[in-house]
């Protein structure tokens, strides 16, 4: 038996963030105000928002002033036109260099506020740089 499923996805990773934040806000999903201060739809330090613990559905509320990492696509909270997690969690090490040996990350991470550093900001790390709040984060926009 075949069942026919039109879903059609892409990744975004190696996008360029600001294309990435640019087609939110011309889709309408998020405003520039929300590009700014991105505690409206990121796992950040000044968040409160429920989210699944595992996958059979237990869930928990990560409250503001509690720094903690949750499961990517655990939360609608953070989901923007389809997409989830660009906001919080940990830094997104990106494509961009800023002239020097750094390399820029972006999106926030999880005991930051969403307002100091939204995922419009960047800050420029040695890429041999490691840390428990720098990672790679794996997009899905499924349409």
């Amino acid at each position: 038996m075949s069942t026919d499923v039109n879903v059609s996805t892409s990744m975004i990773w190696g996008c360029l963030w600001d294309e990435t934040l640019q087609w939110l806000v011309d889709s309408g999903a998020k405003t520039y105000a929300e590009m700014k201060d991105s505690i409206s739809w990121g796992n950040y330090n000044n968040s409160t928002f429920e989210y699944k613990t595992n996958i059979s559905g237990s869930t928990s509320t990560k409250n503001a002033s509690s720094g903690r990492r949750i499961p990517s696509g655990s939360t609608e909270y953070s989901k923007a036109n389809n997409i989830y997690d660009m906001a919080g969690n940990v830094w997104d090490w990106t494509l961009e260099g800023d002239g020097s040996n750094k390399r820029s990350s972006r999106g926030g991470y999880c005991s930051v506020n969403g307002s100091d550093v939204p995922a419009s900001y960047r800050v420029s790390y040695n890429p041999l740089n490691s840390g428990n709040g720098i990672g790679f984060r794996a997009y899905f926009y499924i349409k």
